[in-house]
């Protein structure tokens, strides 16, 4: 079956190879070929692309791999709660992997990440000496090595960290300002960036106007009842000095009465 998988007759006189040459094989690779092998990842990214990005992204993280019996370098993981690898994975913005490091299951969450770190910027950058390069990861990478890295090198970073008295104390105007405008805005509060983009000020004067609508709505016995129809989807679609269409959901209780007025339009 194997050999007809390879396309190869079945009385074919070449052996495939056995168990213990797989196995020989390997490992039988030695820490230089392994290094070659992590490097090939950044150069085939590069050879993706027809031109050097202006940015690029990358993103770290870890995950695990569970074991089944006992492997070597395999333990057991407190945070996942299970025996397994701990892999070290660094991903460009895109998805493509340009590192993918093997670790024991008792790892911690920082270890070989700067090692690996430094090796893909210094290929990347090989290539792209003129790309900015970002990093971002979860708060488990937040150690003063990577900050210190990335700061020296030039390397904006967006690391997550575990809240603190200090972060709540020195954040709480920008909280209490922000809290304020969502409640008069009813939406996304334009101070909240993402990526140093700001977010859509027609979107919040229309959550605005939408708040405002509900408020003189609920002011009134018609809003009150509006209210208690919303579960059924009862709501103005859209309102011009003309016309006025309205959607009711399959099961709303006044199907037959606005059938009924519908047809004596």
């Amino acid at each position: 079956m194997y050999q007809l998988a390879l396309g190869r007759p079945a009385n074919s006189d070449v052996r495939l190879a056995s168990q213990p040459t797989l196995s020989r094989w390997e490992n039988g690779f030695e820490s230089a070929g392994l290094a070659a092998l992590q490097r090939l990842l950044v150069h085939t990214f590069v050879r993706t692309r027809k031109k050097a990005p202006r940015v690029l992204r990358l993103y770290m993280d870890t995950t695990h791999d569970d074991v089944h019996g006992y492997q070597q370098l395999s333990f057991y993981n407190g945070f996942y709660k299970t025996y397994c690898y701990t892999p070290l994975f660094i991903f460009a913005d895109c998805g493509f992997p340009l590192c993918a490091l093997l670790r024991q299951g008792n790892a911690g969450m920082t270890e070989g990440a700067l090692r690996m770190l430094r090796q893909v910027v210094k290929d990347v950058r090989l290539s792209w000496p003129q790309t900015r390069i970002e990093l971002a990861a979860d708060a488990g990478f937040a150690s003063p090595e990577i900050f210190d890295y990335c700061e020296q090198n030039g390397i904006t970073y967006f690391i997550a960290d575990a809240s603190h008295n200090g972060y709540a104390y020195h954040s709480e105007p920008l909280v209490r300002e922000c809290k304020a405008k969502f409640e008069e805005l009813g939406g996304r509060v334009h101070e909240l960036k993402k990526y140093a983009t700001p977010v859509d000020r027609k979107a919040g004067q229309r959550a605005w106007r939408q708040r405002e609508a509900r408020i003189r709505f609920s002011s009134k016995e018609g809003g009150r009842m509006q209210e208690h129809s919303e579960d059924e989807d009862l709501f103005i679609v859209k309102e011009t000095s003309r016309t006025i269409r309205l959607h009711l959901a399959s099961q709303h209780p006044w199907q037959e009465q606005f059938a009924t007025a519908w047809l004596n339009l």
